[in-house]
């Protein structure tokens, strides 16, 4: 799997679409949907790398039944989660606005999936990543995933 950098992590997610974002009236507003779009953008590549992870541990022949479902249930978490990600990315800039509007700290949840990302790529350490993302999920109000991939 390609190791990506805190930088690289930032550099992809930090894209946002202001133009578009303006668009919808109150730049207070459209600002904080920027800043949660790039949250979302960081969360996706999370889950992206995460899955990626997950999927390769899965393939190992060395891998029990027990722990074949555990990592299995996460990755169904994961792929789920993401396709979540991607429809509000997709979404319209006032549905975006509408979504990221009681959040108060999107830097807060980018920063997390920056580091859930560097964990699962870098640091190998799936647990610790799929446990961030669970507590991101909680961040979010998002309803988090009550078990963490055993082995994994």
């Amino acid at each position: 799997m390609q190791q990506l950098t805190r930088s690289d992590i930032r550099a992809k997610t930090t894209k946002p679409n202001a133009a578009k974002l303006r668009l919808i009236g109150l730049p207070l507003r459209g600002e904080q949907a920027t800043r949660f779009q790039q949250a979302l953008r960081a969360l996706d590549a999370a889950y992206s790398i995460v899955g990626a992870a997950l999927y390769n541990r899965i393939q190992r022949p060395a891998v029990d039944v027990d722990e074949i479902s555990a990592l299995g249930a996460s990755y169904g978490w994961i792929s789920e989660r993401r396709s979540l990600v991607q429809s509000f990315l997709d979404a319209e800039p006032a549905v975006l606005a509408y979504a990221g509007v009681d959040f108060d700290e999107p830097e807060h949840i980018r920063s997390l999936a920056e580091t859930a990302a560097e964990l699962a790529s870098e640091h190998h350490s799936l647990i610790s990543a799929i446990a961030l993302l669970s507590y991101i999920d909680q961040e979010l109000g998002w309803t988090a995933v009550t078990e963490v991939a055993g082995n994994a």
